[in-house]
């Protein structure tokens, strides 16, 4: 018995150390991508607020790129990708990033993130109230795709376009 309780205290163990390694490591990644982008030339010098909410971007204006970064072929990769996005869809969820940046209130740029999949994560940049499919009718956007490194974690490319909305 005490041999049982001892193996379940070390798998707990072991587990909340892969949960909080993992979390560490998503945060490092949106710390990343959130410095890039303040130091973006387009954007350097403006006031950028963070939205209190993870949300659903979609990566497939981003086809070629990835299938660039895959090998495959753009039918193949919209394929994919049309397939991961359906896996990859969720709603908003209500998130505080680990990145602690002073809102400024003046400012009506806001910065969403999407969640972190595989070694990816996109970005986008609204002028709006925070609230992502409202800021989205009748605007312009840039996109930002991150493409991680999975060993360093650091940032090894990094993909921007513009996107109409209407």
């Amino acid at each position: 018995m005490k041999v049982l309780l001892r193996c379940l205290l070390l798998s707990v163990s072991l587990y909340a150390c892969a949960v909080n390694n993992r979390r560490l490591t998503t945060s490092s990644r949106y710390e990343s991508a959130y410095n890039y982008i303040i130091n973006d030339s387009d954007i350097k010098g403006k006031s950028v607020n963070i939205a209190d909410s993870v949300v659903y971007i979609d990566m497939s204006i981003f086809f070629e790129e990835l299938s660039e970064e895959c090998n495959l072929s753009r039918d193949s990769m919209l394929r994919n990708l049309d397939s991961l996005d359906n896996v990859r869809y969720f709603a908003p969820v209500k998130h505080k990033l680990e990145i602690e940046k002073t809102r400024n209130v003046s400012s009506n740029v806001i910065l969403y993130f999407s969640k972190v999949y595989d070694n990816l994560l996109i970005a986008e940049l609204l002028n709006g109230t925070g609230r992502y499919a409202k800021d989205r009718l009748f605007q312009t956007s840039t996109r930002y795709l991150f493409v991680f490194d999975d060993k360093s974690d650091q940032i090894k490319r990094v993909y921007k376009k513009e996107v109409q909305y209407n």
